[in-house]
């Protein structure tokens, strides 16, 4: 599971990220935990925080005019 959180600050916004794994045994298990690690690694967390900012720049807030 992955979680965003874009929260709006003073100076700007704030965006977290979060990635959970359910544990699981086996050769499957091992080889799920390995490929995540290796997207995230290879900068699949940072593309698609990328493209939250920019959505997230592009559409002003709702309720901060």
């Amino acid at each position: 599971d992955v979680r965003y959180d874009l929260v709006h600050g003073d100076a700007g916004s704030e965006l977290s990220a979060s990635v959970a794994m359910r544990g699981s045994r086996g050769l499957t298990g091992r080889l799920v935990a390995k490929a995540t690690a290796a997207l995230l690694s290879a900068g699949a967390l940072d593309g698609a925080t990328g493209r939250i900012a920019r959505a997230a720049e592009a559409q002003p807030c709702a309720g901060l005019a």
